[in-house]
């Protein structure tokens, strides 16, 4: 990790122990406005292949990484999220395809949601990044044997919210 001071970077250094000693791979980390890390992980105590994880932001630390569980956590592999900066919602890969799960008022996850087929197709979608301006959702897609960016409007998410 690297922070601003001005308009310069500190150098990189390793995310704490608690974090990087969770699996051997973390894929794409995700930061919501109070400072939690979201991201994909294999560690053996998960609940699949691999799951999602949260380490809060806490007191200037960040704490060891809890696993989302269900319903969010299956298992097969869950991987690459999107947290929006608010922590209302959820984007991730599952089955290859981007889902979405909604966080409730009480603070629990709603069941996901396959997004539909204006992001998801028969190839893998992944790496879902939603731009600041929350208008567009951007993603990853082995389409055609070759993986390129794409992008929709964000409004695929909120449609999806039951």
């Amino acid at each position: 990790m690297t922070r601003r001071d001005g308009d310069r970077w500190s150098e990189p250094k390793p995310l704490p122990p608690a974090v990087n000693a969770l699996g051997t791979l973390h894929q794409q980390v995700s930061v919501d406005a109070a400072g939690n890390l979201y991201f994909g992980c294999d560690s053996p105590k998960g609940n699949g292949d691999m799951d999602l994880y949260v380490s809060k932001y806490l007191d200037g630390e960040f704490r060891a990484p809890v696993n989302l569980g269900s319903p969010l956590n299956g298992p097969g592999a869950e991987y690459a999220p999107f947290i929006a900066p608010d922590g209302s919602y959820l984007v991730f890969s599952r089955q290859s395809d981007l889902w979405v799960g909604f966080r409730g008022p009480d603070g629990a996850w709603s069941e996901p949601v396959k997004l539909g087929p204006e992001v998801n197709s028969p190839a893998m979608e992944l790496c879902p990044l939603v731009t600041p301006d929350g208008k567009y959702l951007f993603f990853v897609s082995s389409r055609g044997g070759e993986s390129h960016a794409y992008w929709v409007r964000a409004e695929v998410i909120s449609r999806a919210r039951r």
